[in-house]
């Protein structure tokens, strides 16, 4: 924490082979879609496919650069918010916190993928893209992680906010 603000990490999905695989697909699909639309012996029926194919598509790229992971530390505690899943933050007070450590992780063999995951020991992960993730142990309660793009960053905070921990 500088100067007494909060730290804050925002994180997409913008992994550029998740934004080139969306490119590139999007054009296979655009592709389709105009060869149906300018030949005159289309079947209706197949251009209203490959209409309804590219608007599928063109909604689930649209959600995936909508979402949002920001992660707020400060003197309170650690916050997280997943937009549009969350539609405030949530709090994991300093007080609750046992220990918090950044951990290194494989975000498929623990959780099978990114985004909001479910693993072993009641834990929940929230992450948007990497292997690098503050991990949460609470007095009681399932253990949380979260993912981050700032490792050493984030782990120089934490350790000015240790003191809050009971």
């Amino acid at each position: 924490m500088k100067n007494g603000k909060p730290y804050i990490e925002i994180q997409r999905f913008n992994h550029p082979l998740l934004l080139g695989g969306f490119l590139l697909l999007g054009l296979f699909m655009l592709k389709g879609l105009m060869n149906a639309f300018y030949q005159t012996d289309t079947p209706q029926s197949e251009l209203t496919k490959e209409i309804a194919s590219f608007s599928i598509f063109a909604i689930v790229v649209l959600f995936f650069l909508l979402v949002k992971l920001t992660t707020v530390i400060d003197e309170k505690g650690i916050s997280v918010k997943f937009f549009p899943f969350h539609s405030k933050n949530v709090l994991y007070k300093w007080k609750d916190i046992d220990f918090v450590e950044i951990k290194n992780y494989s975000p498929l063999k623990e959780f099978g993928g990114w985004g909001i995951r479910f693993g072993g020991k009641s834990s929940k992960m929230y992450s948007t893209r990497g292997n690098i993730a503050i991990e949460l142990n609470f007095k009681k309660g399932p253990i949380r992680f979260i993912g981050t793009q700032k490792g050493k960053e984030v782990e120089t905070v934490l350790k000015s906010f240790a003191h809050l921990m009971n």
